[in-house]
């Protein structure tokens, strides 16, 4: 009986190793082919693909200034103007003076203020030729504010005091690589649309008249 009872249990024992072994078969079959259909070239291809990938999102975290920026400036009074911001280059989305000049500056900002004076004498004088614009950098003045203040100043050119300055002007500075806690006056020159210099801090107004006069110059050179 006992001889009976152990062939039995080695014929069960048989029986139920073939049955894991059938039920394995297919998912290593499954594997196996899976390792077939992926070749090293596929592989070569997978890497290639995902370095592209990571390099395109570097170069998009490193530099946000990639595309094209729309911008509205305005002032107290509604004037509007839009324009067009990529990196160093500038382009008013309407006819505009060939020569433009923009001066970042602050109603707080000492600096500004001394300035003030012969940037508006220099308006006076190149305004045929270029077109000036001050970017007022406030956070909460009024509108009655403004026009106080643009009117002791006596600045007779377009002083933009709206939402836009803000983001305007840290992606104009990022396209310049000037540091965003830049020292005011900052004054930018654009020639044709294009970055011509600029001047961090107060300059004497000689050194932007003398540029200006350049650009004149550069201007009818090309004519």
């Amino acid at each position: 009986m006992y001889l009976r009872n152990a062939i039995l249990f080695t014929i069960f024992l048989l029986i139920f190793n073939a049955c894991d072994t059938k039920k394995e078969e297919p998912f290593l079959t499954t594997l196996e082919q899976e390792s077939e259909m992926i070749t090293p070239q596929d592989k070569a291809l997978h890497k290639e693909k995902s370095q592209t990938e990571q390099e395109v999102a570097t170069k998009e975290l490193q530099n946000p200034q990639l595309s094209n920026e729309f911008f509205i400036l305005k002032d107290s009074n509604e004037t509007l103007y839009t324009l067009t911001l990529a990196p160093k280059q500038i382009a008013f989305n309407h006819k505009q003076k060939e020569i433009v000049v923009l001066s970042f500056i602050s109603n707080t900002c000492n600096p500004c203020l001394a300035q003030l004076p012969y940037l508006n004498d220099l308006y006076q004088s190149e305004k045929k030729d270029a077109f000036f614009a001050a970017i007022l950098m406030h956070k909460t003045l009024s509108k009655e504010a403004i026009n106080t203040f643009v009117q002791k100043e006596n600045i007779a050119y377009f002083v933009a005091s709206g939402s836009d300055n803000t983001p305007f002007t840290s992606k104009l500075m990022h396209s310049l690589n000037i540091e965003e806690n830049f020292p005011m006056p900052l004054t930018v020159i654009y020639l044709q649309g294009k970055y011509y210099t600029h001047y961090e801090g107060i300059v004497p107004i000689e050194m932007i008249a003398y540029d200006i006069e350049q650009a004149k110059h550069t201007l009818k050179q090309g004519k």
